[in-house]
């Protein structure tokens, strides 16, 4: 298993004042406290280049049949949200930028195989399952229920 930790800061909002360090990987804040990531994304940053950097590897893993999990965590409106939903008709998010990635790739193969008239027997050929769950509060939330749908099939030992 490979793990691998990232950082975006966001942006401050309006009458916020907060002061960090950045120096390469590292990020500390002024009260001294700090941690050092894989990578650190500043605030101007662009979701894409987030994305390109270090999602885009994802897919491939997950192309050539990985389970991939991506795990978004920080307090509330540290901006999670932003990252991975984005702007409503504006920048798309990390989610979208991901599934349009892996059905590009999907067509692509599929398409490629066709002009080769290759044929292959996979049970899960291109078969896409996704989840998307919310710890808040001790509760998970299953983010592609419909209210209606009712409580989750998950259980906890």
């Amino acid at each position: 298993m490979n793990v691998e930790v990232l950082a975006r800061i966001r942006p401050p909002k309006r009458g916020e004042h907060f002061s960090l360090n950045l120096s390469g990987t590292r990020v500390q804040a002024s009260n001294g406290t700090g941690h050092i990531f894989g990578a650190v994304y500043k605030s101007e940053s662009l979701t894409y280049d987030i994305f390109r950097d270090a999602f885009s590897p994802l897919v491939e893993l997950f192309i050539a049949g990985y389970n991939v999990c991506v795990l978004a965590f920080g307090e509330t409106g540290s901006g999670k949200s932003y990252s991975l939903a984005g702007e409503k008709n504006s920048k798309a998010g990390l989610i979208p930028l991901i599934i349009n990635s892996v059905f590009t790739r999907i067509k692509n193969e599929r398409s490629a195989r066709k002009d080769l008239r290759v044929q292959r027997n996979d049970i899960n050929d291109g078969v896409v399952l996704v989840q998307f769950y919310e710890v808040f509060n001790e509760k998970v939330r299953d983010l592609l229920l419909l209210p209606h749908e009712g409580r989750l099939g998950i259980n906890f030992s």
